[in-house]
């Protein structure tokens, strides 16, 4: 799930080798978008594996233009092209052996951003995990983008769907988002509990991403009267 840059395949390759599996064993590959830092080494982990890669309809043909296009960032920041083999469906299941995992559509950031849920099991206890879409909006254009017209009112009902969505432990795309290194410090502390599991900061985290996402919103439509 999400290959990072190009350069990050060998890395990817490394930690799979120490965890004692195999590359050429994976079977699926999902992405949370098409950009290059999640979607970079899409296409070299599939000609090694020769794994179904699955994504969201909205994004097939910007994956087989390797990023080209995009409606933010143009032809900037291409990476490898590869057309998916099949499409997921919004609360829809991707089965292998015993895991399954849910795809929820979290449009905004991309247009084709999509976040997984699926539950865990740590001795008796169950734990229900995120692995979420960005929903930042970097430099991009809210107001009467011509490009992805209807980007507001999918930033909106991204933001009320991760709301309701049930979740003990939350990850996402980029470290930072959910606070990899103070939880990993936390865990080495030995302060008790396990930091990882944390309801409460992933609803911080969503009502904090809101709030950015309304002020940038905000200003843009202010703008035009700050400078008539």
């Amino acid at each position: 799930m999400d290959t990072g840059f190009p350069e990050t395949v060998a890395l990817i390759d490394s930690g799979v080798r120490k965890l004692g599996f195999r590359m050429e064993d994976i079977r699926i590959l999902l992405a949370s978008h098409a950009h290059y830092d999640h979607a970079g080494g899409v296409a070299e982990i599939k000609s090694r594996t020769k794994a179904r890669f699955l994504a969201n309809p909205a994004e097939v043909e910007l994956f087989s233009r390797g990023g080209k296009g995009d409606f933010a960032f143009g032809d900037t920041y291409a990476f490898p092209p590869l057309r998916p083999d099949g499409v997921l469906r919004d609360g829809g299941e991707v089965r292998l052996g015993g895991v399954v995992v849910t795809a929820h559509f979290t449009p905004g950031h991309a247009k084709g951003c999509t976040s997984y849920t699926t539950t865990v099991r740590e001795g008796r206890n169950s734990y229900r995990v995120a692995i979420l879409c960005s929903v930042t909006a970097p430099g991009y254009q809210l107001v009467n983008n011509r490009q992805y017209p209807e980007i507001v009112e999918d930033f909106q009902a991204t933001f009320a769907k991760l709301r309701a969505l049930p979740c003990d432990v939350f990850l996402a795309g980029h470290s930072w988002e959910f606070g990899l290194a103070e939880k990993l410090k936390a865990r080495g502390n030995g302060a008790g509990g396990n930091p990882f599991v944390d309801p409460e900061g992933y609803h911080r985290w969503v009502e904090k991403s809101e709030a950015a996402f309304r002020k940038q919103l905000e200003d843009q439509r202010a703008a035009p009267a700050r400078n008539p």
